[in-house]
């Protein structure tokens, strides 16, 4: 399979926002009373991957399908919105782990989630700024 790269495209600024909106969406979906933690976990992850499309959007890039395209998506963002290195790994590291949890129905710890809930929090403010500056 063809590896994934960022390509031009025309910027689309209320697109991204739209998008930004929804990764927010699906954050607060996360920490529903009664939602399991694989299931939040998903959630938190899904909003990852919406806020870093929304701002290779917002630069005008998008990622091209083809192997390891989430990885892709993640660094082209995290270098965009300047975010910590360990940050951009411990996203990379949810990654994993959601797919783990989806096809191999691993379970999600409470400190897991709770982790992961900071470090999405930490990029949603970030993507937040970045499009606020646009």
């Amino acid at each position: 399979m063809t590896p994934a790269r960022l390509e031009k495209v025309q910027s689309d600024l209320p697109e991204a926002r739209r998008l930004a909106a929804q990764a927010e969406a699906h954050f607060a979906s996360a920490a529903v009373s009664g939602v399991d933690a694989e299931s939040a976990y998903g959630l938190c992850y899904q909003a990852v991957l919406k806020g870093c499309i929304a701002t290779l959007l917002a630069d005008g890039q998008r990622v091209t399908g083809g192997n390891r395209a989430h990885v892709v998506t993640l660094e082209g963002a995290g270098d965009r919105l300047s975010l910590a290195a360990d940050l951009v790994d411990r996203l990379d590291a949810m990654r994993r782990a959601r797919h783990r949890v989806f096809y191999d129905a691993i379970e999600i710890s409470e400190l897991e989630l709770e982790g992961a809930r900071g470090d999405v929090r930490a990029l949603l403010d970030a993507v937040a700024a970045w499009l606020a500056a646009r």
